[in-house]
């Protein structure tokens, strides 16, 4: 797996106004979701860089105009380099998103979906059928407590494995997911 690009902070946000979604022969829609148009957008400065794809890996020297400086979008030193690492930024928050911390409370039978339980003082959220975090599908940099004790997940050439906050290296397996709580994403910049 490529290391985390880090140049560039990934947001959900829409891309600014001037962000690239023409190329030279077509043209994009933006969807709204930052990195994901950030994609859209890489595509759309390679094909407007270079009428071939063959031409994509090559480093274009003086048109760093095309690859360096875009709006919402990493600095890179070609077209391939260019949608591959908005690709990887979009993948890291994709898996930051999913290492968001999930709800291990018991169904209420008098709470619904998205109303308000004026006795818990909460919205109700059903969590029937909804399994706890595991440390394995969190992305490298999350961290959680379980068992009182605070975790970062790592990830060295692709082998997971977890950081105790005292320094001990544990394996993501012996984690019980139940206990998991307080799931933090990795920082997105």
């Amino acid at each position: 797996m490529p290391e985390p690009t880090e140049q560039v902070p990934v947001s959900i946000a829409p891309l600014p106004d001037d962000a690239r979604m023409d190329a030279y022969y077509y043209g994009f829609e933006r969807t709204g979701v930052g990195f994901i148009d950030a994609i859209l957008s890489a595509v759309a400065i390679a094909g407007k860089g270079a009428h071939h794809t063959e031409s994509w890996g090559d480093p274009w020297e003086g048109t760093e105009y095309y690859f360096r400086g875009r709006p919402g979008l990493p600095d890179a030193d070609n077209a391939v380099d260019l949608i591959q690492k908005a690709a990887q930024q979009a993948a890291d928050a994709v898996l930051a998103l999913l290492s968001q911390p999930t709800s291990t409370a018991e169904h209420d039978e008098d709470c619904f979906a998205g109303e308000w339980n004026e006795a818990a003082g909460v919205t109700c959220v059903c969590t029937c059928g909804v399994e706890p975090p595991r440390p394995e599908d969190m992305a490298p940099g999350t961290t959680f407590d379980s068992a009182g004790d605070t975790f970062t997940v790592m990830d060295s050439f692709g082998d997971r494995w977890l950081q105790k906050d005292d320094g001990d290296a544990w394996d993501i397996e012996d984690i019980d997911p139940s206990t998991i709580r307080d799931v933090t994403p990795p920082p997105t910049t």
